[in-house]
């Protein structure tokens, strides 16, 4: 018995030790692998109640932009106790696959600007499944023309108008805001053609100014050229900006591809067969193998070379994690390093979150949500 007792502790101590030898060499071969894995793992949770007991303003639901899609809806929270407040656009993020305007980052969202003093705006739109790029797009673009027009009805300023996006809506944020009024505008919203919304012209600018609401940036006759006229404040959360760079970006940070592709699983699950990534799949081609100007109109980065300007009236803010498993922080610090060497430091700002993972409950704690807003306030 004793004999048996000694071999099975001794199996014991055999499993244990290889265990900590594997472990040893993880974390010699994947540290920052495996810290950022641990940083993923523990970062808080924040749990939303399933429903909205709101009682401080107006919820407006599933309202129609455009008659494209059953897709295209947003939905609108108007604070009461606040005339003409600034309007918070936010765009979900989901790898352009996944998610609707309900989903949690934007509900983290919503729920504390609309207590504090902003009109917010939850867009929903076709995903990849549905449209291929660059119908999101458009989506997103159409959306901003109608909340514009339809600013009197609902009761918000549309002269004081800010973008959000999370991850693939941090993208649709960044292509709404830095391209001009003649890209990616083919589709129309509710009213645009006609003139059934209120205070609509034909080109989608409100006809009509509210008492103390503020003019939308340059007024009726807005030159195509430059960024969109009607964001003030451009939010990027850890948005995918520049496809081209990731395997080298991911190279130079040093996290484990194999690692990365279980953490990202989700992605994949939503791709169909025959695709392997999600740029490829949204755009029905095969990226690899697509030229430099096949690939020009996805390219955040060309329309912010094209119409941002020293003197362009947008400010930006660019928040990321620095534990994220999805898109790599050097796209924010990228980003940051582009439109501030246009537009100035001074109204750019970079955060970077430490510990933070890719759309974790943490960046959307009280903390980070206040630096967002002072941001807003002071550049809106």
């Amino acid at each position: 018995m004793n004999v048996k007792k000694r071999k099975v502790g001794r199996v014991v101590r055999s499993i244990l030790l290889a265990v900590v030898i594997a472990a040893a060499v993880i974390m010699g071969i994947w540290h920052k692998t495996t810290a950022a894995v641990f940083h993923n793992l523990t970062q808080p949770h924040v749990r939303v109640p399933d429903t909205d007991t709101w009682t401080g303003g107006e919820s407006y639901l599933k309202i129609p932009y455009s008659s494209v899609s059953d897709s295209d809806y947003v939905d609108l929270y108007v604070p009461s106790d606040v005339k003409n407040p600034p309007l918070l656009i936010l765009v979900h993020g989901g790898g352009f696959v996944t998610n609707d305007s309900q989903s949690k980052q934007a509900v983290l969202m919503y729920r504390y600007f609309r207590d504090h003093g902003y009109a917010c705006a939850s867009v929903n739109y076709r995903l990849a499944q549905e449209a291929p790029f660059p119908g999101a797009v458009e989506d997103v673009k159409a959306c901003i023309r109608f909340l514009q027009a339809n600013a009197g009805t609902y009761g918000y300023d549309s002269g004081r108008m800010a973008i959000f996006g999370e991850s693939a809506g941090g993208y649709l944020a960044i292509a709404a805001a830095m391209t001009n009024d003649e890209e990616f505008n083919s589709l129309p919203y509710i009213g645009e053609s006609s003139g059934e919304s209120d205070g609509c012209s034909d080109d989608g600018s409100s006809g009509k100014q509210e008492e103390g609401q503020s003019s939308a940036a340059g007024g009726d006759s807005v030159p195509a050229e430059g960024v969109n006229p009607a964001i003030r404040v451009l939010i990027d959360y850890y948005g995918d900006v520049d496809f081209t760079s990731l395997d080298a970006q991911w190279k130079e940070i040093g996290y484990s591809s194999v690692v990365r592709s279980i953490a990202n699983g989700w992605i994949q699950k939503n791709l169909p067969e025959g695709y392997t990534d999600i740029h490829s799949y949204w755009l029905r081609k095969d990226i690899s193998k697509l030229s430099k100007d096949e690939l020009a109109p996805m390219l955040l980065n060309n329309y912010i070379d094209e119409n941002l300007r020293p003197d362009s009236d947008l400010s930006v803010y660019i928040s990321h994690g620095d534990a994220d498993l999805t898109v790599p922080v050097t796209q924010s610090q990228n980003l940051y390093s582009k439109v501030s060497g246009i537009i100035g430091t001074g109204r750019t700002k970079l955060n970077i979150v430490k510990n933070a993972g890719h759309a974790g409950d943490g960046m959307y704690s009280a903390r980070e949500l206040e630096k967002m807003d002072r941001f807003i306030q002071a550049h809106m």
